[in-house]
């Protein structure tokens, strides 16, 4: 009897990945896609390709007009200029302006996204991938810091900078002048309510124009982001031998650009505090993705009150920990850098109180 396994299709080109025991599985039609978000999750592969997933998704590229992701009816549940949020019986299903559709079963912790190119797949997928995990590793004690992590001597250090202000660029610049500082994130290492700091590597984004001269061809790539620039990426393997273990946070540093000379200076605990309200418990520029995150009524209270209870508790805890400086970067990273490194080496600061 002929065999009919010529009629099964192929399996989809897929990964796994474990962040912290969050289990996620992404598949699809798009090799490439696929093959990216490999090389941006590259530290998080995970060691047991068998292992039941806490999230899935299916990437899918296609013309808006033949998407079959689901059907609403009523008025969204959130919408903003970019997109649109409608929920129905725990499944949301987002549109977004440009014609990509993302749908997600809160219970199942199952999605799908449908873009028209390539490029917009992986964005959505990649923040999707993040603020689905944020969300879980803040149930387990977790929590993401907009900032740059760095430790040197078993200590930990956080630079909270606006998005936008040269994260990318100082950690490079401290990447180039010293061996001894090793890297926890650049834009959102993990911290606990033990006043520690865990790593969470991803690909550094920097801008086209920034000096990579340092950096191996094979390790960098293009991307361009839906209503943004385009931006250069530098795989997280590049820096595999300078990431860290988890460390006790010792200093916390507001950084700030403008024509002012570099250098740094001693502040209180409060105003470390005041910022970690803004970088971590509201989370000002960590990709949550609100057409997730957000809601109305009860219920959206309920999940995200605990949350944002647990990240402040966390950011008093940091605060009261830690060693806080007001830190001027002046008018280069390379200025910037050699600054915050001599503060890293002084380890005798004034206890600045709380």
């Amino acid at each position: 009897m002929a065999s009919d396994t010529g009629s099964i299709p192929p399996p989809l080109p897929e990964i796994r990945l474990d962040f912290y025991g969050v289990g996620v599985r992404i598949a699809g039609s798009c090799p490439g896609v696929i093959g990216d978000l490999r090389r941006d999750f590259s530290w998080f592969a995970a060691s047991n390709q068998a292992s039941t997933p806490n999230f899935f998704w299916l990437l899918e590229i296609g013309p808006k007009e033949i998407s079959r992701l689901g059907s609403t009816s009523g008025l969204p549940v959130f919408k903003t200029r970019g997109f649109a949020a409608y929920e129905r019986h725990g499944q949301r299903l987002v549109r977004y302006s440009d014609g990509s559709e993302a749908s997600f079963d809160f219970k199942m912790g199952a999605g799908r996204i449908r873009a028209q190119t390539p490029e917009r797949a992986r964005e959505l997928a990649y923040l999707a991938i993040l603020s689905r995990v944020g969300e879980a590793l803040d149930r387990r004690g977790l929590h993401r810091v907009h900032a740059l992590g760095l430790e040197q001597g078993g200590r930990a250090a956080l630079v909270l900078l606006p998005s936008g202000s040269g994260k990318s660029s100082l950690a490079l610049e401290i990447f180039r002048q010293s061996s001894a500082v090793r890297f926890l994130s650049e834009d959102s290492p993990l911290v606990c309510a033990h006043g520690l700091v865990h790593p969470f590597p991803l690909r550094w984004s920097l801008r086209p124009d920034a000096d990579l001269s340092a950096v191996p061809e094979n390790f960098i790539r293009r991307f361009q982001r839906e209503g943004y620039g385009a931006k250069r990426l530098i795989d997280a393997e590049f820096f595999h031998g300078r990431i860290a273990e988890a460390a006790p946070l010792r200093r916390i540093f507001l950084g700030r650009r403008g024509g002012r000379p570099a250098k740094a200076a001693p502040v209180s605990s409060w105003r470390a505090f005041a910022s970690l309200m803004d970088n971590l418990v509201i989370g000002r520029g960590l990709p949550q993705m609100a057409e997730y995150m957000a809601g109305v009524g009860p219920g959206a209270l309920r999940r995200l009150a605990p949350i944002a209870l647990a990240r402040a508790r966390t950011a008093r805890v940091l605060a009261r920990k830690s060693l806080a400086y007001r830190l001027d970067l002046g008018a280069s990273p390379a200025e910037g850098a050699k600054i915050l490194l001599n503060c890293l080496e002084d380890d005798n600061g004034p206890e600045t109180g709380f």
